[in-house]
């Protein structure tokens, strides 16, 4: 079992690691299961996912991956 190694540094998203464990038997308790999801949540989820149009930056970026992804794909499909 691999335990987390500090090092005297933190990371800036996560934080410090904990206090590493001694034995198995002290590993915390699995998350419950995910409530499956509504009919209204699904909704607002598509409602969220679909605005990303609105935002230029966002566009610009997400049609920037896909050209690089297209023309790294069809250089990859030219040397096979």
């Amino acid at each position: 079992e691999l335990e987390a190694v500090n090092l005297g540094s933190t990371c800036q998203i996560h934080g410090s690691p904990g206090p590493a464990t001694a034995t198995a038997s002290a590993v915390a308790p699995p998350p419950p299961p995910p409530q499956l999801p509504t009919e209204d949540s699904v909704d607002a989820l598509c409602n969220s996912l679909n605005k990303w149009h609105h935002c230029p930056e966002l566009y610009k970026a997400i049609e920037a991956i896909r050209f690089i992804a297209d023309h790294t794909k069809r250089e990859e499909d030219s040397t096979r």
